[in-house]
């Protein structure tokens, strides 16, 4: 199971502390050698939590689309749907269809 990424982070730096306390033993051109290595992966986690700089916005996708629109006037489909509700008017036209 990977670790979390601050768990990473605390034991790359203990990690880092380790080597410090080594250099003694190791001595210093030894210790800055891996020193380098440990440092820019702390750097590089450390990056992943907190982004540089401000957040940029979501953009949202854009997105154009072809559209075919149809208008048919039928004449003297006005007088004839005025005085029915928006229903009404389906319910004629689809009988109307049907019949022929």
């Amino acid at each position: 199971m990977s670790a979390t990424l601050d768990e990473q982070i605390n034991q790359l730096k203990h990690t880092i502390t380790e080597m410090e306390s080594q250099r003694a033993v190791l001595g210093d051109a030894t210790v800055e050698a891996a020193l380098v290595t440990l440092h820019q992966k702390l750097a590089g986690l450390e990056a992943q939590i907190e982004p540089s700089g401000p957040i940029p916005p979501v953009l949202p996708v854009c997105q154009r689309k072809l559209v075919t629109l149809l208008y048919m006037d039928v004449v003297g489909s006005t007088a004839m749907t005025q005085h029915l509700d928006t229903e009404g008017t389906l319910d004629r036209q689809l009988n109307y269809q049907n019949i022929r």
